[in-house]
């Protein structure tokens, strides 16, 4: 782990190959220590599958975290499934971290539960919120009503962007999608997240 400077140039399953490699440990190492099957790792890997979900993605840093690779490496795998960039420009960054270390993140039981209250709450039609999002209708639906548990980091972004979500429930419906992480674990999540899209911005 001498490297201090590490180049990102290659999309999402190069870039966890990358770092895999940098820790020194084998495909079925990575994949038993984040708790997924080796033939979806691989299938990560070689772009096979290109949209992981929040756990997945959550539990591949984790265990590269563990296994040495600096969090300053890892931090980028937590954006560049979905463009958080996009959401959060404009944004001051660090609200999303006040929000939630004040408490001011509303509880909802499922992503779905969320998406429909918020966009509800706002007189934003299910039609309009999956065109905003770039989100088919079926899908939107598919998810306001739990049909899908685990969408994947870069739907996730199209659905708070479709229903217009505010920086505080943004930060309550990504609690909804990583509901198996603590407290500090979450922190440390979004601190993540949020890092990222700030050295985006700052380039």
């Amino acid at each position: 782990m001498a490297r201090t400077k590490y180049e990102f140039q290659n999309p999402l399953g190069n870039r966890i190959r990358e770092l895999r490699e940098l820790a020194d440990i084998t495909q079925g190492q990575l994949a038993a220590y984040a708790k997924i099957s080796q033939s979806y790792l691989s299938q990560l890997e070689t772009e096979d599958a290109k949209h992981p979900s929040f756990s997945v993605i959550y539990r591949i840093t984790w265990a590269l975290e563990k296994s040495g690779v600096p969090k300053e490496y890892t931090t980028e795998i937590c954006t560049v499934a979905g463009d958080f960039a996009s959401y959060t420009k404009g944004t001051a960054l660090d609200t999303f971290l006040g929000i939630y270390s004040q408490g001011s993140v509303t509880h909802y039981e499922s992503l779905g539960r969320a998406a429909r209250s918020i966009r509800e709450q706002k007189g934003i039609s299910q039609g309009s919120a999956a065109k905003t999002g770039g989100l088919s209708q079926a899908y939107l639906s598919q998810i306001e009503n739990d049909e899908v548990q685990c969408p994947s980091v870069d739907a996730f972004v199209k659905i708070a962007l479709g229903v217009r979500a505010t920086p505080q429930e943004f930060v309550s419906m990504l609690k909804t999608c990583v509901q198996e992480l603590d407290e500090a674990d979450f922190l440390s999540f979004l601190e993540g997240m949020v890092s990222h899209c700030r050295s985006r911005y700052q380039r």
